[in-house]
């Protein structure tokens, strides 16, 4: 979350992301009981954790469990994979679009922007 320049200096913006959360099975398997995620640090700073957009789909309660224990200072992000590992390439290219679409759904199910 950016702010206006201070002082007309330059402004250098760092970012912590927790990846491996777009992986489904990651989501699913250990992650919820992760010091890292459910530790008693989490939430002093701004955080962003990747989350796999078809969880809201494939594993609502799991997806509601993560939603609902998220602190002020944590943001769930949308990995490169989308709603799910594929090809690009070898996707059928009509099919291309339908997983941008599911990739979209989940995002906003999982009020990621």
């Amino acid at each position: 979350r950016g702010s206006a320049g201070h002082g007309g200096g330059s402004v250098h913006t760092v970012t912590f992301l927790m990846t491996d959360g777009d992986n489904l099975q990651w989501t699913l398997g250990p992650w919820a009981t992760n010091p890292q995620w459910f530790g008693g640090s989490r939430g002093e700073v701004p955080m962003g954790w990747t989350f796999c957009p078809a969880a809201a789909m494939l594993a609502p309660s799991a997806a509601h469990a993560v939603m609902s224990n998220l602190t002020d200072q944590d943001e769930l992000v949308a990995g490169p994979s989308g709603a799910g590992y594929a090809y690009p390439k070898a996707f059928p290219k009509g099919l291309l679009g339908d997983l941008n679409d599911l990739t979209t759904e989940g995002m906003k199910m999982s009020n990621m922007s």
